[in-house]
């Protein structure tokens, strides 16, 4: 009787262990999950920063590069009062680009104060978009991969003609707490045909969530007419228009 009662005693002193180091696991089980649900946490926010390729949003850095737009607007030829009024638009309202990039297409929606239109290519095709004033630009893309498009566009200015190179391309960088970045950096580069100029200038853009109605299908550009009221407006216009 007395050895049935030791070994009795001994399976539940081995029985209460057991029990105890079980909920010593549950407990170490949901600490832990609780840590990946952190990490996933933590994993998931760094994602919005982060992209893949180029599609999606993006908003200009400020902070980054060279944002402001003069030395291209005035290579293009666009006088002083405008390029301070893109300069005050840059400062006031954020710059977006929307972009559309697949293996034969590619669709940007540019967005900030002075514009909101969008740009649409065929891959490898030469597209020619006729003005209002009845000169003609020319516009080409080219793509090595979905991080990477090349568009190259001829336009006419109000004095003369220029050519765009915008090239832009999927870069990874660190934010201010460590954490993973893509960026898309933009260089842009013009050379004014008459004068010979050209300048250069090299933009970054930091993911930018955008919600559905900010996205507008092609084809709903603002009114030609309200938005261009004589020559000189028209020549800049169209140099703020591909810049951005």
């Amino acid at each position: 009787q007395l050895f049935a009662q030791y070994f009795s005693t001994r399976i539940s002193f081995r029985t209460n262990i057991f029990l105890v180091i079980a909920r010593l696991e549950m407990q170490i089980e949901k600490s832990t999950v609780g840590t990946s649900g952190s990490t996933a946490n933590i994993v998931e926010s760094p994602s919005k920063n982060t992209r893949p390729d180029l599609n999606g949003g993006w908003r200009l850095d400020k902070n980054r590069g060279q944002p402001s737009m003069r030395g291209y607007l005035e290579t293009m030829g666009v006088n002083e009062l405008a390029i301070e009024a893109h300069e005050k638009g840059d400062a006031e309202t954020d710059t977006i680009n929307y972009i559309v990039l697949t293996d034969t297409t590619v669709k940007i929606k540019k967005s900030s104060r002075v514009n909101d239109l969008w740009v649409e290519l065929t891959l490898g095709q030469t597209e020619r978009k006729r003005l209002s004033d009845g000169r003609t630009k020319t516009s080409s893309a080219v793509s090595d991969n979905l991080r990477h498009v090349k568009i190259i566009s001829s336009m006419p200015t109000i004095n003369g003609n220029a050519t765009v190179t915008d090239v832009k391309t999927l870069l990874k960088d660190v934010d201010k707490d460590g954490g993973a970045i893509s960026l898309l950096k933009q260089e842009l580069t013009v050379k004014n045909e008459l004068t010979n100029k050209s300048h250069t200038t090299t933009r970054f853009f930091v993911p930018h969530e955008m919600d559905d109605e900010d996205i507008t299908p092609p084809g709903s550009e603002p009114n030609q007419n309200s938005r261009e009221n004589n020559d000189k407006e028209k020549g800049d216009k169209a140099a703020k228009e591909d810049g951005d």
